[in-house]
């Protein structure tokens, strides 16, 4: 069994280890919260239209109903990865197509103005 002084010498150093500058920088900045939480209000403009369902100007590709992998039962899936040793430009246009309309299905999900402009708690990229 170890000493009783090298388990607190053990512990002091833990302490010590969690003031370092890597572990300040993971402390969430609550000044530049405060001060972003005003900024971002600027850029809301009341838009009605950034709810579910989307309309047919929000989609920058095809509709998800037009798009290829929608299913007559109403949901889309992804399409399988394509074969490159015989991929051929269409297949690849259907795949694009495919996969930009799932993120742009994953962003309509947002509802309203304010999840696109909000800065993350984290501090870290926005959507």
């Amino acid at each position: 069994m170890a000493p009783a002084t090298s388990l607190s010498s053990d512990v002091h150093s833990m302490v010590d280890h969690a003031e370092t500058p890597a572990a300040k920088k993971l402390k969430p900045n609550i000044e530049a919260t405060e001060t972003n939480e005003t900024d971002w209000r600027s850029n809301v403009r009341g838009e009605k239209d950034l709810v579910t369902p989307r309309p047919a100007w929000w989609w920058t590709g095809q509709v998800p109903e037009d798009c290829p992998g929608w299913h007559s039962e109403g949901y889309l899936t992804s399409l399988p990865l394509p074969d490159l040793s015989k991929v051929t430009r269409e297949s690849t246009l259907k795949y694009f197509e495919n996969t930009w309309a799932i993120t742009e299905t994953l962003f309509s999900a947002l509802q309203g103005e304010e999840p696109f402009y909000r800065p993350p708690y984290h501090q870290l990229r926005h959507p």
